[in-house]
């Protein structure tokens, strides 16, 4: 859980953090004490459990990821802004 644009999405900024088994397709992060403002999720699926996202020639991701909204970035992760919500 990201707070603002300039720690979007990278490791170590996060406001909050949350680790979560797959059971039956589902995996549910609940997020706590949070005050109301903006904020935009970073998600990884660590497929190979060694709790490191792994990358490919160039930095390619070849782990799952996804960002709240949806939100695409070209070339890299989207921005805050697009994957914001209140």
């Amino acid at each position: 859980l990201y707070a603002t644009a300039d720690a979007f999405p990278r490791s170590g900024r996060e406001l909050a953090l949350c680790n979560a088994p797959i059971q039956g397709g589902v995996s549910r992060c609940r997020f706590e004490n949070v005050a109301p403002g903006r904020y935009a999720i970073g998600l990884m699926h660590d497929e190979d459990d060694d709790t490191h996202f792994d990358t490919g020639f160039l930095g390619i991701p070849e782990e799952g990821y996804g960002f709240s909204r949806d939100a695409r970035g070209s070339l890299g992760a989207p921005s805050f802004d697009s994957a914001a919500f209140p």
